[in-house]
């Protein structure tokens, strides 16, 4: 929402309600006592330093709240959502595909070939599990 959070507010008609959702990676870990842990937790550090660099703000989700009621909305509240994710799943499948895309800039960055490929590996490890972000809803009424 950011700046544009007062034109998304007007748009609505009185009495209308708005709804929006947001990744916050502030969540995201893993059990350091898992073979790839700190590998996959490293990974994650970077790409999320990667996409900073392409103006993607990875702890957005915690102000959401704030935009909403920043846009004058009434009402507003917000919560929260977060997964357990094994590997081999949708959400760790997502993630070595975020690592894959992003490689080249995250080894600019200074991630090594091996915690790379160590964090690629504990995505399809079923016996790996890690926490997703946090997806917050937030919501709000206009006056």
């Amino acid at each position: 929402m950011g700046a544009g959070g007062g034109s998304i507010a007007a748009a609505l008609k009185p009495s209308g309600w708005l709804v929006a959702e947001e990744m916050d990676f502030v969540s995201v870990t893993a059990g350091e006592h898992q073979p790839g842990a700190r590998a996959f937790l490293r990974a994650a550090e970077v790409s999320n330093e990667v996409l900073r660099g392409r103006g993607f703000d990875p702890g957005y989700g915690r102000r959401l709240l704030a935009d909403l009621r920043a846009a004058g909305l009434a009402g507003t509240a917000a919560e929260g959502r977060a997964t357990i994710w094994p590997g081999g799943s949708a959400g760790a499948v997502a993630w070595q595909l975020t690592f894959e895309q992003l490689m080249p800039q995250m080894t600019a960055l200074g991630l090594d070939r091996a915690t790379a490929t160590a964090a690629s590996a504990a995505c399809q490890d079923p016996g790996f599990s890690f926490m997703s972000q946090l997806t917050i809803a937030a919501w709000g009424q206009r006056r």
